[in-house]
């Protein structure tokens, strides 16, 4: 005669091996239902009480935290490898007028590269464009102090410079200075009263930070993925034993 009972795991003798316990008693069946398990039956003969469920449930639990772990390791890694590092041109600004004539240097920061054929976007503030400077007779400019950063734009034709719309001006009487380009730029100094013009030239400035390959995020998923199941051959290997 098998009778079914509530199963009350908190008071079964704590064993290393779930698998069985030795018991003396006549044939008794338990059985516990779940919904979130298939159900836990313990099995009692005169000589062996058998959880079989048990063990199915541990190894169902390992495999999902190896899962786990592993897509939680992508969720670290992953966003911060397909973020981009943003792209440096260097500025070289040559002057072809003035007395005297001021050449300077200066810096364009992208957040992707410049198509190198044909004419690129308008790299604006918030649209690609993440800073630029210049630096010119002992004055710098810069895109944070432009008469209008909303407007200052970049634009490359085959990979060159084409247009950079910007423009700036710095200090009081009797110390102004002004810079305004578009596809070349002016100087203005001594208050303003004088000009120095020129054309500038830009180069991509050496990478810092390479950006990962897709091909390196799929080395790490699948190192990830092959490390869990090592780990989980390991533990069966010794729960078996």
């Amino acid at each position: 005669m098998v009778k079914i009972y509530p199963l009350v795991v908190a008071l079964l003798p704590k064993r290393r091996n779930f698998g069985q316990f030795l018991c003396k008693k006549s044939h008794i069946a338990f059985g516990y239902p779940s919904a979130s398990m298939p159900g836990i039956t313990i099995c009692i003969t005169e000589e062996t009480l058998m959880i079989s469920s048990l063990q199915t449930c541990k190894t169902s639990l390992l495999k999902a935290g190896l899962i786990t772990a592993c897509a939680s390791l992508l969720t670290v890694f992953a966003p911060a490898a397909l973020h981009a590092s943003p792209i440096t041109y260097n500025l070289i600004l040559t002057a072809t007028t003035g007395s005297p004539a001021f050449s300077g240097t200066g810096t364009i920061v992208l957040d992707s590269a410049a198509p190198t054929s044909g004419l690129s976007q308008a790299y604006k503030l918030g649209s690609g464009l993440e800073d630029l400077t210049f630096t010119i007779g002992g004055q710098t400019f810069d895109l944070a102090h432009a008469t209008s950063p909303s407007t200052t734009l970049v634009q490359f034709l085959n990979g060159s410079i084409y247009d950079i719309t910007f423009a700036e001006q710095l200090g009081t009487t009797p110390n102004r200075y002004s810079l305004m380009t578009t596809s070349g730029y002016v100087f203005s100094y001594a208050d303003l009263s004088k000009n120095s013009t020129g054309t500038f030239t830009v180069s991509l400035a050496p990478s810092t930070s390479p950006v990962p390959e897709p091909g390196s995020l799929a080395l790490l998923g699948t190192g990830l993925i092959g490390g869990a199941g090592t780990l989980f051959r390991r533990f069966s290997v010794r729960r078996a034993s």
